[in-house]
């Protein structure tokens, strides 16, 4: 498959790129702050990795990585959108400045690309798989604009599920509570990890076998598959 994903270089994303090009997957990803990174994974698969430096928040970027994603494989058959940035403190004390960056990456730029890939993916007959978050069905105190944009997301999926089902496409959602990345690094991990019954945080990799997982299943739509080690329960 000719996959595109977005935030393709830290945590979920890089987990997600890496197994999907040991799948034998072509992935095209775009990222903004590891070019190190960036410039490894294609060392290590020069002929299935492309890669593009930009931002989701931007219209001409997305025009730009589906282009490049199309001349470097020729189609897309699957849309990851990964890409996203969190935002934690008192709603109160949020400034308007701050809500609009997050509303401008994790929905607007989001919904933008993901509008302007559909058209392949009905050629392709291809899926969406949008990585959205526990908070997004379960709330979180100190994240209402993240968790708010993440029931967004949810919500998107189940909408589009029902509109692109009769075209062949399918669109699903992965939330991951818990999981060992950057994004998570400065929270206080004690409170959340008494309330996960499997007492552990998860590994990105388990959310990329998740999404392996999902892409090979052909009947599964409109899905919104929890993986938290029970925390949501």
């Amino acid at each position: 498959m000719n996959i595109l994903l977005t935030g393709g270089t830290r945590g979920i994303g890089y987990a997600t790129t890496i197994y999907l090009l040991e799948a034998g997957h072509n992935v095209t990803i775009n990222y903004l702050n590891s070019d190190n990174i960036a410039e490894d994974i294609k060392k290590r698969y020069p002929n299935s990795f492309v890669y593009m430096k930009g931002s989701i928040e931007s219209n001409v970027d997305n025009d730009k990585l589906i282009d490049t994603a199309i001349k470097s494989f020729g189609s897309i058959d699957v849309l990851i959108n990964n890409a996203a940035i969190g935002l934690y403190g008192l709603f109160s004390s949020t400034s308007t400045e701050d809500i609009n960056r997050l509303i401008n990456v994790n929905i607007l730029g989001t919904s933008d690309l993901t509008k302007k890939v559909i058209p392949h993916l009905i050629s392709s007959r291809g899926q969406v798989v949008n990585v959205s978050s526990v908070w997004g069905h379960k709330g979180a105190s100190c994240e209402t604009i993240y968790a708010m944009s993440k029931g967004a997301l949810n919500q998107m999926t189940t909408s589009l599920a029902r509109e692109l089902g009769p075209c062949g496409v399918r669109v699903n959602t992965v939330s991951p509570g818990l999981i060992n990345t950057d994004m998570n690094g400065d929270l206080e991990l004690d409170s959340f990890l008494g309330e996960i019954p499997l007492g552990r945080m998860g590994e990105p990799i388990e959310v990329a076998k998740l999404i392996g997982f999902i892409l090979s299943s052909s009947y599964i739509n409109g899905a919104n598959i929890v993986i938290d080690g029970g925390y949501s329960i």
